[in-house]
C-alpha cells in the first residue's frame, strides 16, 4: 500500500503537466451555465482564444466556421438527448487573428454524484496540419483523376481516330505481336477470311490458313523482325472467293524504346491487277501475231493483185513498143487503151486496199460514216441485194480506239458475209444503251454454221481480242442454215 500511495502524487503530477503541454484541451460544465466551464491549462495555447473569462455556448458558436454551426450544433443534441452515448467531429474554429484553425473535438457527457446534475465534456485537439495535409492529398488525388480522365479521353480519342482511320482503308492492315499472334486488324483484314476483327484478333497465321501458307506468312515475319527494316513480299492467301495475292509491306513494330514488339503490315489485293497484267501481255503477244497475220494478208493481196496487174501491164507495154517499132500502129494504140483500163483498175484496187487498211473516212466523219461507205462497197463486190446501216448515235463520234475497234469487227463479219456465208442481204446496227454502252450487231441471212463443231478462225479471234482490249466483249449467235449474228459490246463513256 505505501509502495502504490507513494506513486499517487508522481502520477497526479505527469497528468497536470500532459493537461498544461500537451496538444489536447479538456472542458468540462454544463452548457446552460458558462461559469461552470472549466478548461486545461492548455486551452489558450491550442484553441488560440484567452478562456480566463466565462464564455456561453453561443459566443463559441459564433467562433466556428458557419458551415460547421449547424452539425455541432446536432451533436450537442444528440449527445444531451442520449441518442449517441459519444459524438465525434471535425469543426473550423477561428483564431485572434481572424484565420481558421481545424479542431478534432470528442464530446460525451459525465453524471456528477454530487449534483445529480450532467455535465459535458469535451477533448479537443488541433489537427490544422493533418486536414490540411489530408486537403492536399485530397486535391492532389481531384488533380490525379482529371488528369486521367483527360488521358483517358485523349486516349479513347485517339483510338477512335486510329480506328477510324484504319477502317477508312480499303486495304488489309494488321499488327502482330512477337509470336505471331494478330494485336489489332481493320475490317478489311478480317473480311478477306470471312471473319469479324474481334473473331480475327488474338489468332495466329496457323490457325486461320493452311499450314504452307502459315508457314510462309511467318517466315516473312521473321525476316521483317531480323531486318529490322520494312520489307515488300508477294504472299498468296486463301480466301473464301479463292486464292487471292497480295502486295505486302511490313516493318518492325516498336515501343518507345525502339524494343521490336512484332510486324504492323499492309497488303494490298493485287489478283485482279495480276490479272490484267498477265491479259495485257497476251493481248500483246497476240497483237504481234495479228500484225504478222495482217502484213501476211497485205502481202497475198499485193502479190495476187496489184503486182500481178502491174506484171501484165508491163507485158502490154513491152508488147506495143515491139508493135510499134515494126510499125504495126493500130494494134499498139489498142494495146496502149488496154494498159490505160488495166492502169485505172489496179488504182481502184490500190484504193480498196488502201481503204481496208486504214480508211480516210473513219478518221474523217467517225464510225457512222465509215460504216455506210464500207457497207456500199461490200454490197457491190459481193453482189448482195441489200447491205443496211442503221446507226443510232446521234451523230456523236466515240472514243478512237473504240471506233477503230468496233470499224475492224463490222470489217471482218461484212468479209465472211461476202466470203463464206452466200448470204443475199446483210444488216449492221450500231446503238447506245441507256447504260452508255454502244452495241454493234452484224446480221445475215446466210448458211450460218454449228459453233460446237467449227473452230474459230483467225478471223473471230481478231475479232474478239480487239473487242476485249477495249474493255468490250463479243458475242456471236449462229445455226446452220439460220443465218450468222456477230455483236460486239463495248464501253461508250456517258450517254
Amino acid at each position: 500500500m505505501d509502495h502504490v500511495g507513494g506513486r499517487v502524487p508522481a502520477v497526479d503530477a505527469l497528468g497536470g503537466r500532459l493537461l498544461a503541454d500537451g496538444p489536447m484541451v479538456v472542458c468540462r460544465g454544463l452548457l446552460d451555465d458558462p461559469s461552470t466551464w472549466r478548461f486545461s491549462a492548455n486551452a489558450e495555447r491550442v484553441l488560440g482564444w484567452p478562456v480566463a473569462s466565462p464564455d456561453g455556448l453561443a459566443t463559441w458558436l459564433e467562433r466556428m466556421h458557419p458551415d460547421d454551426r449547424h452539425d455541432f450544433q446536432a451533436a450537442v443534441a444528440r449527445v444531451l438527448s442520449g441518442e449517441d452515448e459519444q459524438a465525434e467531429l471535425h469543426l473550423r474554429l477561428r483564431q485572434v487573428d481572424g484565420g481558421y484553425r481545424w479542431i478534432w473535438t470528442l464530446m460525451r457527457t459525465e453524471h456528477d454524484d454530487v449534483s445529480g446534475r450532467r455535465y459535458m465534456v469535451a477533448y479537443d485537439l488541433d489537427v490544422t496540419d493533418r486536414m490540411l495535409a489530408e486537403e492536399r492529398v485530397r486535391r492532389q488525388n481531384q488533380e490525379l483523376e482529371r488528369r486521367i480522365r483527360v488521358r483517358a479521353t485523349e486516349l479513347e480519342n485517339a483510338n477512335a481516330m486510329l480506328r477510324a482511320v484504319l477502317e477508312g482503308i480499303a486495304d488489309p492492315v494488321y499488327v502482330k505481336d512477337a509470336d505471331g499472334r494478330y494485336v489489332l486488324v481493320n475490317s478489311a483484314a478480317a473480311g478477306s477470311v470471312g471473319l469479324r476483327p474481334e473473331e480475327y484478333v488474338g489468332r495466329t497465321d496457323h490457325e486461320l490458313f493452311p499450314a504452307d501458307v502459315a508457314g510462309h506468312l511467318r517466315a516473312d515475319d521473321r525476316e521483317v523482325t531480323a531486318s529490322g527494316g520494312p520489307r515488300r513480299f508477294r504472299e498468296t492467301i486463301d480466301t473464301p472467293e479463292g486464292p487471292r495475292v497480295y502486295q505486302a509491306v511490313k516493318a518492325p513494330w516498336r515501343d518507345a524504346a525502339g524494343q521490336v514488339l512484332g510486324v504492323v503490315g499492309v497488303s494490298r489485293d493485287v489478283t485482279e491487277q495480276e490479272r490484267v497484267e498477265a491479259e495485257r501481255r497476251r493481248l500483246l503477244e497476240r497483237l504481234h501475231d495479228v500484225q504478222e497475220e495482217e502484213r501476211r494478208h497485205i502481202a497475198v493481196d499485193l502479190h495476187d493483185g496489184p503486182l500481178q496487174g502491174l506484171a501484165m501491164l508491163g507485158y502490154k507495154l513491152a508488147r506495143a513498143r515491139v508493135l510499134l517499132e515494126a510499125g504495126e500502129t493500130e494494134p499498139a494504140v489498142t494495146l496502149v487503151g488496154e494498159c490505160e483500163a488495166d492502169v485505172a483498175g489496179e488504182i481502184a484496187a490500190l484504193r480498196r486496199t488502201l481503204r481496208d487498211l486504214r480508211p480516210l473516212v473513219l478518221d474523217q466523219h467517225g464510225l457512222e460514216v465509215a460504216l455506210h461507205d464500207h457497207a456500199h462497197g461490200v454490197r457491190e463486190r459481193a453482189g448482195l441485194a441489200s447491205c443496211r446501216v442503221t446507226a443510232r448515235l446521234g451523230g456523236r463520234r466515240l472514243d478512237p480506239s473504240t471506233e477503230t475497234a468496233l470499224f475492224r469487227v463490222a470489217q471482218q463479219a461484212l468479209a465472211n458475209v461476202a466470203d463464206h456465208a452466200g448470204a443475199t442481204s446483210a444488216e449492221v446496227l450500231l446503238e447506245r444503251s441507256a447504260t452508255g454502252e454502244v452495241g454493234l450487231r452484224v446480221v445475215d441471212d446466210g448458211c450460218g454454221f454449228d459453233p460446237f463443231h467449227v473452230q474459230a478462225g483467225f478471223g473471230i479471234t481478231a475479232m474478239r481480242e480487239r473487242v476485249e482490249a477495249i474493255g468490250g466483249r463479243l458475242v456471236i449467235r449462229t445455226a446452220t442454215g439460220q443465218g450468222t449474228t456477230v455483236e460486239a459490246l463495248a464501253p461508250g463513256g456517258p450517254p
